[in-house]
């Protein structure tokens, strides 16, 4: 059974973060990024993609795609709210967590500099329950509820330095709404 009861064009058959804040918002749910090329960006436009990265070469990836689509006025990308939720493939696949939260800094100052000016920016989730975090794993490695502890104790100190970076990252920005939000809250 999926939300929808038809294919979206998603990787998943759930709703997103950002489907729940629309819903909140009185905002349809916004559509995979594949069908928001061309749009009149009134009200959306979604860049998830699966198996993305914040660290290079995706982010420059990413800039050059604006070159070829039709970006929203500086009035709307100055009103917009900006939702990141990234470095997640990047954590589950060992790159590091000191250079995704540096890169995820920079990528909230690189849209600043382009207009943006509202960012909420989602922590890591705790990744330590994830089945692929799970294989091979004696019970000695696995917290109370099943869950890796290395992961978990690695999230954890990823999540404490984004926070740090981003309360750095709003100093330099004046005019910003900087939003950390904690993800594990949300379960």
């Amino acid at each position: 059974m999926t939300y929808f009861k038809r294919p979206v064009g998603r990787a998943t058959d759930g709703r997103l973060i950002v489907d729940f804040l629309a819903e909140a918002l009185g905002l349809p749910c916004i559509s995979p990024y594949l069908k928001s090329i061309g749009p009149d960006y009134k009200h959306k436009a979604n860049y998830a993609t699966l198996a993305s990265t914040v660290l290079l070469p995706n982010l420059h990836q990413s800039s050059d795609q604006q070159e070829l689509i039709r970006l929203p006025s500086p009035d709307v990308i100055g009103k917009s709210l900006y939702t990141l939720y990234i470095g997640q493939n990047d954590f589950t696949s060992n790159l590091g967590a000191i250079g995704v939260v540096s890169s995820s800094s920079g990528l909230t100052n690189c849209l600043y500099h382009q207009g943006g000016r509202a960012f909420l920016v989602l922590n890591l989730a705790p990744v330590g329950c994830y089945p692929s975090s799970l294989v091979g794993l004696p019970p000695s490695e696995l917290d109370a509820f099943g869950c890796s502890i290395a992961y978990s104790n690695a999230v954890v100190d990823h999540n404490n330095m984004l926070k740090e970076a981003l309360g750095q990252t709003r100093g330099f920005l004046p005019n910003a709404s900087l939003i950390y939000a904690d993800t594990s809250l949300f379960c």
